[in-house]
């Protein structure tokens, strides 16, 4: 067993010795008020049968006593609230406190009755032998307690009745006390394992659900982290496929230059030299034209790309800002920063919606919302095909704003759709698929947006994701 098995072993253990303490304790009042009833009417008894009324009485108030004492232990023990480290002190005092009990009622009864008729001897024998019984609930959780207890309270009014032996009643009432001993210190002992295994039980489901909140708070904190991953990782690669989109007219702008620095040059020469003609200035405007309006034009296409991916990606780095934006510019922006991802699985992606319509909303939520459903589309619609078509429809409607993205691909059956929203699940597995792009937008529409989304699908009809959230 591992060091923090054994540690856990030993906390349950300290634990349930602590909860048997305690309920010994709760019943000290009632036990007590129970044995000052009982050492009262066995003393008025004994008195009536003749024993000597000051010896009696004497011995009731040694009873009083006895219980007031263990009564006060027991109201300190609960003003202290012990922790479990303190148990083993608190059960010393109440095994002490058993064991001074039992001396007084059974060794004193017995002193008391030495030399009494048999009637007062039989009585007490009684009354001490429903006080056991009456023990076994009160002192199971501590057999020790209770075995001496009761041998205190049986054994010597057992003997005493054994040295009378003037009759068979005799025989017969110190058989019984015997017999009577043995079946409560086999019921006590029975009960306090049931005790012993309800308390351990109690602890050890504490224990487990206490681990399994822990465990689930992990894998809550594990998938949060995963979830923001996915993010991380879907920015980045836009980033990497706008960067080798730009490139491209980035190129075509410095080669222009270049071939406009050398005109540039060779016309300079020329003009030094005195050796420039009408066809030469001709030539170098007519070239100057053409390279200044291919870097213009290769430049604005780069930095319209650039624009919208900054604006994308400022929006996505901080989710949760609001503000008022147009909802067309800024679903072209995001659809300019997916033309990478398009172009190389041959797709192509519309917009629809009015192009006025403005939202005070969470531009960076509707751009991963979009994002995730674009390449979902992508990566599992059109796999296997060439081509398709994906369309963006927004509108605001009785004070929701309204989404949809629907492609022309190859569709879900039902065993897929009930699942599409799981975390995890995917039907790429094995080929780069996480499974939590789906669960991403399913999140930020319902948690964060409030909203809802469905999925309308069937297979070789394309999908359809319905988005629609409160503004």
């Amino acid at each position: 067993m591992s060091p923090e098995n054994d540690s856990a072993a030993h906390d349950i253990k300290t634990e349930i010795r602590a909860h048997e303490t305690l309920l010994l304790y709760r019943s000290v009042a009632m036990a007590q008020t129970v044995n000052l009833v009982n050492a009262i009417l066995t003393a008025y008894l004994d008195v009536v049968l003749g024993l000597p009324a000051r010896t009696v009485w004497g011995w009731c108030a040694l009873v009083s006593v006895t219980s007031v004492g263990r009564y006060l232990i027991g109201q300190r023990f609960f003003a202290r609230s012990p922790g479990p480290t303190e148990a083993s002190r608190w059960r010393t005092y109440y095994l002490v406190g058993a064991v001074v009990s039992g001396a007084v009622w059974g060794i004193g009864s017995t002193v008391l009755l030495w030399h009494a008729p048999e009637l007062p001897v039989l009585v007490t024998a009684l009354v001490l032998a429903g006080m056991v019984a009456g023990a076994v609930p009160i002192l199971a959780p501590m057999p020790l307690a209770f075995t001496l207890y009761a041998a205190l309270l049986c054994l010597p009014i057992t003997l005493l009745i054994f040295l009378q032996d003037n009759s068979p009643v005799h025989r017969v009432f110190g058989v019984m006390c015997l017999i009577y001993f043995g079946a409560m210190l086999a019921s006590a002992r029975y009960l306090h394992r049931y005790f012993h295994a309800v308390i351990r039980l109690g602890l050890e489901k504490g224990h487990l659900a206490v681990t399994l909140d822990e465990s689930l708070g992990q894998l809550r904190q594990a998938q949060r982290q995963l979830v923001e991953s996915e993010k991380l990782a879907a920015l980045g690669g836009l980033m990497a496929g706008i960067a080798h989109e730009v490139n491209t007219p980035l190129g075509v702008a410095v080669t222009a230059a270049s071939v406009l620095e050398d005109e540039t040059r060779a016309q300079a020469e020329r003009y030094r030299q005195g050796d420039m003609k009408k066809t030469d200035l001709e030539h170098y405007l007519s070239v100057s034209e053409q390279s200044s309006r291919m870097i213009l034009q290769n430049l604005a296409r780069a930095a319209g790309m650039i624009r919208s991916f900054k604006q994308v990606a400022v929006d996505r780095s901080n989710e949760s800002q609001r503000r008022l934006f147009n909802v067309y510019d800024y679903l072209q922006d995001i659809v300019t920063s997916l033309t990478p991802a398009l172009r190389k699985a041959s797709a192509t992606c519309t917009v629809a919606c009015e192009p006025e319509l403005a939202i005070d909303s969470y531009p960076g939520l509707l751009s991963q919302i979009v994002t995730n459903l674009v390449m979902n589309a992508l990566v599992h619609g059109f796999e296997g095909r060439p081509g398709g078509t994906i369309r963006i429809a927004a509108q605001v409607t009785e004070g929701e704003f309204r989404l949809e993205v629907e492609d022309d691909g190859q569709g879900m059956n039902e065993a897929v759709l009930s699942r599409i929203f799981e975390p995890f699940f995917t039907t790429r597995r094995g080929a780069g698929g996480s499974g939590l792009g789906l669960h991403v937008v399913y999140d930020l529409v319902t948690e964060t947006l409030k909203g809802r989304i469905e999925c309308r699908s069937r297979p070789g009809k394309g999908a359809t994701f319905s988005v629609r959230w409160p503004l």
